[in-house]
C-alpha cells in the first residue's frame, strides 16, 4: 500500500505510472465497450455526477479538515510544538489539478459505477426485447405474382408508393462459384399527392441479406435512383445474385422514415398475421 501511495525511488514513480496508464487504458476500453453496447451518453453523465458529488461529498470536507488542521497547528503554542514533528506525506494526486485530481482520487468509484450502469443499461434492454420481442411495424404481404402492398404513413398520404410483384425467375446457376441469378419484376406506382423518390431492396436468402446486382434480366431494369411523378407508375426488373443453394425469404422495399413493405414466404406471412391477430386479441 505505501508504494502505491507514496512513491520515494524512481522506480516505486515507474511502477506507479505504469499501474496508473494501465487503469486508465482498462477504463477506456470499458467506457468504449460500453458506448457500442449501451449508451455511452448516460455512462458518461452518471460518471460525471457521481464524480460531482464525491467532490461536494468528500473531497471538499476533507480539504477543509486538512486546512483546519493546519492552522490549528500553527496556532499551538511553542512550548506545545514538539521538538520533532513529522508531517504526514501528502497524496500525490494533491499536485494535480483539482478536477483531475479528483478523477483519480475516485477513479475506483467511477469505474465501478460504469459497471453497474452499463449492466443496469444492458438489463433494461434484454427485458424490453423479452416484452417487446416484435417490433416490427412492417407491411407483409405473400411473395407470389400479383401480390401488391403500399409504402405510405398513416398521418401523411403525400408520398405513398404501391408496388406491385408481376413475376418471378431464377436462372443462370453457376456451380463453379455456387452462386445463382434471382429477379423479380415489380410495379412501383405512386398513389400519393406528390412525387416520391423509388424505394431501396433488399432480398433475404437462406438468413443472409443480398443487394440488388448488375446483371442481365428478362427485361428491362427497374433502376435504383428515379423520382416517380404524381399518379405515374414505372415497370422493371430486379435482380440478385444469391447463393446457389439458398432460397428467398422476403424481397423488401423501404423508404425513409416508412413503414418498410416485405413480399414474404409464406411460413414468414403466417407467423407475422398470427402474431398481430394475437396482439389485437389482447388489446
Amino acid at each position: 500500500m505505501r508504494l502505491l501511495r507514496h512513491p520515494r525511488t524512481p522506480l516505486e514513480i515507474l511502477i506507479q505510472g505504469t499501474a496508473l496508464v494501465m487503469g486508465i487504458g482498462v477504463l477506456i476500453a470499458v467506457m468504449f465497450a460500453l458506448y457500442v453496447l449501451a449508451s455511452a451518453f448516460a455512462v458518461a453523465a452518471f460518471s460525471l455526477a457521481l464524480i460531482f458529488v464525491w467532490e461536494l461529498a468528500v473531497e471538499r470536507p476533507r480539504r477543509k479538515a486538512r486546512r483546519a488542521a493546519a492552522l490549528a497547528a500553527q496556532s499551538r503554542p511553542v512550548e506545545e510544538i514538539p521538538l520533532r514533528t513529522r508531517a504526514a506525506p501528502r497524496h500525490w494526486s494533491d499536485r494535480l489539478p483539482g478536477p483531475l485530481g479528483t478523477v483519480v482520487r475516485t477513479a475506483p468509484a467511477t469505474l465501478v459505477a460504469v459497471v453497474i450502469v452499463g449492466v443496469a443499461l444492458g438489463v433494461n434492454s434484454l427485458l424490453g426485447d423479452l416484452i417487446n420481442p416484435d417490433t416490427d411495424d412492417g407491411v407483409y404481404v405473400l411473395l407470389q405474382t400479383g401480390s401488391s402492398g403500399d409504402l405510405k404513413q398513416e398521418e401523411d398520404r403525400s408520398q405513398s408508393l404501391r408496388v406491385t410483384l408481376l413475376s418471378v425467375e431464377q436462372w443462370g446457376g453457376h456451380p463453379t462459384n455456387g452462386m445463382k441469378y434471382w429477379g423479380a419484376e415489380v410495379e412501383v406506382q405512386n398513389i400519393g399527392t406528390e412525387a416520391s423518390a423509388s424505394p431501396a431492396w433488399m432480398l433475404r436468402a437462406g438468413g443472409k441479406d443480398y443487394d440488388p446486382a448488375t446483371a442481365d434480366a428478362p427485361g428491362e431494369i427497374l433502376g435504383d435512383s428515379f423520382t416517380l411523378p404524381r399518379g405515374e407508375a414505372r415497370t422493371g426488373w430486379l435482380v440478385f445474385e444469391v447463393a446457389l443453394v439458398d432460397e428467398p425469404q422476403w424481397l423488401r422495399a423501404y423508404l425513409p422514415d416508412y413503414p418498410d413493405l416485405y413480399f414474404a414466404i409464406r411460413s414468414i406471412y403466417e407467423e407475422k398475421v398470427s402474431r398481430w391477430e394475437r396482439a389485437g386479441a389482447t388489446d
